[in-house]
């Protein structure tokens, strides 16, 4: 018989409890304890009152019934929960969820229901939000859609609020400062045991920072021994610990030593080690009464499990300058639940057995990104039909699924104590989560690059597999206790053994006379030797010094992943188009499948305190089925939750994975679009992957796609279809300013010594003009006036140069926002310089074509596509990669034919006055340069100005061009 809605409640909640691992007590039915609402005749059918996470009211209707669970919600919203609530007893509802069941349910057998919910029959839901009386709905219009266990993942991160975390974190940060300032107060006269401290955090000879970090690991160990006590475990808590009202430090100490008495060394053996031996414990009252200020504060904001509030802690603790010398950037938790949804959408992509599933990062961090991952892993083990108890899956994801290296020993142990908090109570032996050395290892003065270790960069070595990594200067690691003498243990990280790897690495690159090891405690005699190490451990790989640490990880990640195995990397957004990326990029084109490249809307940040541009990318390794070419997605806002990171990162995912090259449209979350997406091919493995960071990705990016292979077609419009090179075909590019020479007064290298040019001024000039920098007051027109000469510096070098002078020059370091001109010309032939690259070669006809071309909309949109976005409202681009830019070939007869109309009109068109390239828009004389390159390309008269308009329009509203992306 057909089931009614009350009954198909009762069998959603069954389902609810397999597929989350939720217990009992965590799901209520008002059919098994009425009088929920204090006072109220108001009945939610479910309350969730998950541990951590604030209580969620649960409405639930079917498919065909014409109430809206919406409605129900929202008049449970603000009210009371009555005693029945035993977990939430007097708290205020302030969250809800109104459900959808699946068409058809309602004429399901009583007895199938629950099955069918946990064999995959898709359920509708959305969230609200109360605060002061005002609701708030998400997704606002339509649904969030997916099986039982993606609703059980939906709920649990619908806890995580960006604005709540950060507010946590800074109130938290607080209170361990506090306790920071006490602890350097009570040791004042100990500088020894500050100094043993600090060493033992990873800051020999920085006191303060060592307190600091000292406080923070401290901190984190009272939230997992509280975690431990709500678990059952007889260990004690900060209740049990308190003298009257004041936490008592050496009570701490003693609860920490019963729990090492059994296991958890990851967590409380550095904070017992760094317990300060000197004074009495009344002396840390402060110290500890502070910290148990900071445990109260998140202990009652019920901030679910999806946040990291030790990382949080330690970003707000720890000053910025700090934070660089350790490498303690962190992933925010909204980007790390985006990266794990996205790398592991769905249970199917992962074959085998989930006991033998491995996940990795090998650049820890605080731990947001294997957090994530761990808690989908766990989310696809809950929904199996014949899993073993969940404390089982956590100790083997402890044992060995789980493998996080850091050269930071705070970053391993927030790591660890991260995930142990996800199962507390759940005993486990070795645990894979350790620190990497990065420095000198011999007990003498390093002297070969043997002497020395590069951090994770030496899983790179054929044998470092087998090499003991463990890191045992700070801290012993492992879940085991050590016999005498030390450890055995070793991490284990071998070659292609791992499921999916997720990493934020480092992006520390050689410039300025600096080396990617310049950390503080590198000495440098040290550094010559680990860069010979790195050398020869990457030779071979996509690493490239110039691009930074960020392609030698993506390098690692390659070696480490299963054939088939999954990777997600957060990347600087230089990585879409530097020539030092063209490795990396290639890399993903040729050896994977199903290759996603993401950027943010906003300031770009995925990172915590990076301040930078950045991208992340997803990919399959290898290359059987699937979708080759790259997938781009842009989310038009920074993402505000970990339920948003998911749920985006489904939408991305299902939308590319179903699009053929030129397929794009709307990303929709619900009915709210949030983004848009775009599949395409790069010209050639390693091109520049030019829709990272374009907002308009459905509409000016697949024309501006189409525009660099040739063809313009708009609706309405006849299709134009013209040849393409690149411009290293029509042109010799070069050389670079290196080589043509240096400013006066500076560094002196190159051929010439270089001296501005002042207007109205004679000066000691010579025939060495140069087009040295960029001026965008006076750079106002496409014919434009050298800005230095040159006096020579090396004779030898200096006929070279004067050899390759040119009358043309494409920018290097384009402003939209303020400069002009994208290619200039001079009257005479002159150097090129540090903004501008020299161009020669070609007809007069095929240099002008050009010069007008480049500097049109249609050249504007073509740059664009390819040249980097790192900074908003610029496209930095060096001379190899300007010589990869595609272009229409001037050369073939036709272009040149019409290019060649337009020579008696040279000197016009060159000297029109123009406007900032970002109002292309709106300036009148750029229309006019439009018109002319419209024609050369062969658009018919008639649609001219509406296709340059169109680009115009679109390409002047993209946040990257206008500056503010």
């Amino acid at each position: 018989m057909a089931v009614e809605e009350t009954h198909i409640n009762v069998q959603f909640r069954e389902a609810l409890l397999v597929a989350s691992g939720w217990s009992e007590d965590d799901v209520v039915g008002d059919y098994r304890s009425p009088g929920l609402i204090a006072g109220r005749q108001l009945r939610p059918d479910l309350l969730l009152t998950l541990p951590a996470h604030p209580p969620m009211v649960v409405e639930c209707k079917t498919h065909e019934s014409s109430a809206d669970p919406v409605v129900d919600a929202k008049e449970k919203l603000g009210k009371t929960l009555s005693e029945q609530a035993t977990r939430a007893a007097g708290q205020v509802v302030r969250k809800a969820v109104a459900v959808r069941y699946p068409p058809g349910a309602k004429g399901w057998k009583l007895e199938d229901a629950k099955r069918r919910f946990l064999e995959g029959a898709k359920v509708k839901w959305k969230f609200l939000d109360w605060d002061d009386g005002e609701v708030r709905v998400w997704p606002q219009a339509g649904y969030l859609e997916g099986t039982i266990a993606d609703f059980s993942g939906s709920v649990e991160n619908s806890s995580a609020d960006v604005g709540a975390v950060a507010e946590v974190g800074k109130a938290v940060a607080l209170h361990v400062g506090a306790a920071a300032a006490a602890l350097e107060a009570a040791l004042r006269n100990h500088p020894g045991e500050v100094e043993r401290i600090a060493a033992q955090m990873g800051y020999p000879g920085k006191p303060e920072e060592g307190l600091r970090t000292a406080a923070v690991v401290w901190f984190d160990s009272l939230l997992i021994l509280n975690e431990l006590d709500r678990a059952g475990k007889d260990y004690g808590s900060t209740e049990t610990c308190r003298v009257g009202q004041r936490l008592d430090g050496r009570a701490v100490l003693d609860a920490w030593w019963r729990v090492l008495e059994d296991n958890y060394r990851s967590i409380f053996n550095v904070a017992a080690e760094c317990y300060p031996r000197v004074l009495t414990s009344a002396a840390y009252r402060d110290v500890f009464t502070n910290l148990d200020k900071a445990v109260a504060e998140v202990e009652s904001e019920l901030l679910g499990k999806t946040a990291n509030i030790g990382g949080e802690v330690f970003a707000w603790v720890m000053d910025e300058g700090e934070r660089k010398d350790a490498a303690a950037f962190y992933t925010r938790p909204e980007n790390a639940e985006f990266l794990a949804h996205a790398v592991l959408p769905s249970r199917n992509l992962l074959p085998g057995d989930p006991m033998d599933w491995r996940i990795a990062d090998f650049a820890c961090g605080t731990g947001a990104l294997l957090r994530a991952g761990y808690r989908r892993l766990r989310r696809f083990f809950s929904a199996e039909a014949l899993a073993p108890p969940m404390a089982e899956f956590h100790r083997r994801m402890m044992e060995d699924g789980l493998c996080g290296l850091d050269i930071n020993p705070i970053a391993v142990h927030l790591t660890a104590a991260g995930i142990v908090g996800l199962q507390p109570g759940t005993a486990y032996q070795d645990i894979n989560i350790g620190g990497m050395d990065l420095g000198r290892v011999s007990r003498g003065p390093a002297k070969t690059f043997k002497d020395v270790r590069v951090g994770s960069v030496e899983l790179l070595d054929k044998d470092g597999s087998q090499r003991q990594m463990l890191r045992t200067d700070y801290f012993q690691l492992t879940g085991a206790t050590p016999p005498e003498g030390g450890n055995v243990d070793q991490l284990s990280a071998e070659d292609k053994s791992f499921d999916a790897v997720l990493m934020n690495p480092p992006y520390s690159r050689a410039r300025k006379g600096q080396t990617v090891y310049n950390m503080p405690w590198v000495s440098d005699a040290e550094r010559p030797l680990l860069l010979r190490r790195d050398k020869r451990l990457t030779q071979g790989t996509c690493s490239n010094s110039q691009a930074g640490l960020s392609t030698t990880f993506a390098a690692i990640a390659d070696l480490k992943l299963k054939p088939g195995g999954r990777v997600g990397l957060v990347m600087p957004l230089t990585a879409a188009a530097a020539g030092s990326f063209r490795k990396t990029r290639e890399m993903f084109e040729t050896g994977y499948r199903d290759v996603i490249a993401v950027a943010l809307g906003g300031d770009g940040s995925i990172s915590a305190d990076t301040n930078m541009g950045e991208m992340m990318i997803f990919a399959r390794k290898g290359t059987e089925g699937g979708r080759p070419g790259v997938g781009y997605a842009h989310i038009d806002a920074p993402l505000v939750s970990a339920n948003a990171g998911a749920e985006i990162a489904r939408v991305i995912v299902e939308n590319l994975g179903k699009a053929q090259p030129g397929d794009g449209g709307p990303l929709l979350v619900g009915g709210d679009q949030v983004g848009s997406y775009y599949a395409a091919y790069p010209a050639s493995p390693g091109d520049p992957w030019g829709g990272v960071g374009a907002e308009g990705l459905m509409n000016l990016y697949q024309d501006g796609d189409r525009l660099t292979a040739g063809v313009i077609h708009k609706e309405g419009t006849r299709r134009v279809e013209f040849p393409t090179t690149t411009i290293g075909e029509l042109f010799d590019a070069g050389p670079t300013h290196h080589l043509i020479g240096h400013r006066a007064g500076f560094d002196p290298i190159g051929a010439f010594t270089l001296h501005e040019r002042i207007p109205g001024r004679v000066g000691r000039e010579t025939p060495h003009l140069s087009l040295w920098k960029t001026d965008s007051k006076s750079q106002v027109s496409v014919l434009t006036e050298p800005t230095h000469y040159g006096v020579v510096y090396r004779r030898d070098e200096a006929e070279k140069q004067v050899a390759l002078k040119a009358d043309m020059f494409y920018q290097r370091g384009m402003s939209w926002t303020s400069q002009k001109i994208l290619v200039a010309t001079a009257a005479e032939p002159a150097l090129g310089g540090r903004a501008w690259a020299a161009l020669r070669g070609g007809s007069e006809a095929v240099r002008l074509a050009f010069a007008i071309w480049a500097n049109s909309i249609f050249g504007f949109v073509n740059h664009w596509m390819v040249g980097q976005r790192q900074q908003a409202g610029r496209s930095q681009t060096q001379i190899r990669d300007i010589q990869r830019i595609p272009c229409p070939d001037f050369t073939d007869p036709n272009l040149a034919a019409r290019a060649e109309a337009y020579l008696d009109q040279k000197d016009e068109l060159l000297g029109l006055e123009l406007e900032p390239a970002v109002y292309a828009d709106m300036d009148e004389e750029r229309r006019r340069l439009n018109l002319v390159a419209a024609d050369i390309l062969g658009i018919p008269e008639r649609n001219r100005s509406k296709i340059a308009g169109w680009f115009a329009e679109r390409w002047t509203a993209e946040p990257k061009v206008q500056g503010n992306g």
